[in-house]
């Protein structure tokens, strides 16, 4: 039950990229919520592609649950504020649940 590497790869440049989204919240707006939310799903998600790189299934729920959370929380946000950014952050973050739900399904196949 081999995990595909480009699937724990795109987890990471995500978690990077919600790691530093948090940091620009934070220096921008001057919003803790931000910068601890930024850099707890991106860690969770870091944790989860770390995880994907040495085969553990473990990953791959980490990771759909850190983009499903985010993906959620942000579409709440745009429908409240109508704004640019979180729009921008519900996409990519539906788009990578949709790409781990994917590798889970793959990983479920072939137990």
């Amino acid at each position: 039950m081999p995990i595909q590497k480009s699937f724990a790869v795109l987890l990471f440049f995500y978690a990077a990229l919600v790691c530093l989204l948090g940091i620009m919240g934070y220096r921008a707006a001057g919003s803790t919520a931000s910068l601890y939310s930024g850099l707890f799903f991106g860690m969770v998600s870091l944790v989860g592609s770390a995880l994907m790189l040495i085969e553990r299934p473990l990953g791959c729920y980490l990771g759909l649950c850190s983009s499903l959370i985010l993906g959620i929380f942000f579409s709440l946000r745009f429908q409240k504020t109508l704004q640019f950014m979180p729009a921008s952050i519900a996409l990519l973050s539906l788009m990578v649940f949709c790409m781990m739900s994917y590798e889970t399904y793959q990983i479920n196949r072939r137990s």
